[in-house]
């Protein structure tokens, strides 16, 4: 399971952070908007795992000095609109729609 969390941090930090030379603006919010649709259906176990292993990894990019990255990612599941997380501050796809 974790495989699959690392797997869609890496692509929502891709299609958020890329420039706009690489990456089509409107194409990478249609996909991140996909993405959150889709994890909308995750089951609990599946929501949870991914909150833990954002958690983690928001940890390990701070390190690194990521601080950006870190950021998006520790914000990511209150992006997608997990419930559990609706109590934090609203992030929105900071790269792609605060323009």
């Amino acid at each position: 399971m974790n495989n699959l969390c690392y797997a869609i941090i890496g692509a929502a930090c891709f299609l958020d952070q890329s420039s706009e030379a690489l990456v089509d603006p409107d194409a990478a919010i249609a996909a991140l908007e996909e993405m959150a649709a889709a994890l909308q259906a995750a089951t609990l176990p599946e929501k949870a795992a991914f909150i833990t292993t954002c958690q983690s990894e928001a940890i390990r990019l701070r390190a690194a000095g990521a601080l950006q990255s870190s950021t998006f990612v520790a914000e990511l599941p209150s992006t997608m609109g997990f419930p559990r997380c609706r109590d934090h501050p609203r992030h929105v796809f900071r790269g792609r729609l605060q323009r």
